[in-house]
């Protein structure tokens, strides 16, 4: 199941996006620990780009989702 999220991000010089902490609702954050890798996994009609961010969040690793405006995951149902 696809769900939107609220994500912290810190921005660096060159305009890369670096997630630090993913917002599931007010009681439920999780801050990430560190970002293994980034792929740029397609192009919207308009330019837009969508990534995928492979993720360590306490332990585990996590796939994140940016495009084309906002964050999501993936959630088992």
């Amino acid at each position: 199941m696809k769900r939107y999220v609220d994500v912290l991000n810190v921005y660096k010089r060159d305009g890369t996006m670096i997630p630090k902490e993913i917002y599931f609702d007010e009681d439920h954050s999780y801050a990430i620990d560190r970002v293994k890798k980034v792929e740029k996994t397609g192009v919207w009609s308009d330019g837009r780009e969508s990534f995928t961010y492979l993720c360590d969040i306490k332990g585990w690793s996590a796939h994140l989702y940016f495009g084309p405006d906002r964050w999501y995951v993936y959630l088992p149902e």
